[in-house]
């Protein structure tokens, strides 16, 4: 990261700094011991096994963007936009975080993860969104104008710009 933001902070090309991915999709998954062994790779230099160890959790995935975003703020002189290039929660991941379940969040509870899954340093909130979920503070009928307001005040609440980086 910081050869990265070294080498490119001057360039009038960059806009923002992100982390990667929808790496929130993949964190504190209650079928996590179901899919382990769907990244066992040898021949690409993986261990032939996988345990609890491999599991993403949120604390590792917090402290990890924690300091992505601490030595991008260390290294940009511009004071661009840091991202973490997730998706929006899944309907259930801050219940996935503290309950192991399924079960649907709150708003209350979405928000939570969503500064949980964006954590300080990082200035802005990331949502790629494709599909409407069906998210229990949504209205029946409601659209993805809907959505993204919700998302926005949110975002606003954790002082931080909304990010639509897929849609």
């Amino acid at each position: 990261t910081e050869t990265v933001v070294s080498r490119y902070n001057e360039s009038p090309a960059i806009w923002m700094w992100e982390f990667g991915n929808e790496i929130n999709l993949y964190v504190d998954l209650p079928n996590a011991a179901e899919l382990r062994n769907n990244s066992i790779h040898p021949s690409l230099g993986t261990r032939t096994t996988r345990d609890e160890s491999d599991d993403f959790k949120t604390e590792f995935v917090s402290l990890l963007l924690e300091d992505f975003a601490k030595i991008v703020k260390n290294y940009d002189t511009h004071d661009r936009i840091i991202s973490s290039g997730n998706s929006e929660p899944r309907v259930s991941q801050y219940n996935q975080y503290k309950s192991n379940s399924w079960q649907r969040d709150t708003l209350d509870e979405m928000t939570k993860s969503l500064l949980l899954h964006n954590p300080d340093p990082i200035n802005s909130v990331s949502i790629h969104t494709y599909d409407l979920q069906n998210f229990l503070f949504l209205e029946e009928n409601s659209t993805y104008v809907d959505l993204l307001r919700i998302f926005k005040n949110q975002s606003n609440q954790l002082n931080k710009v909304l990010f639509v980086g897929e849609f």
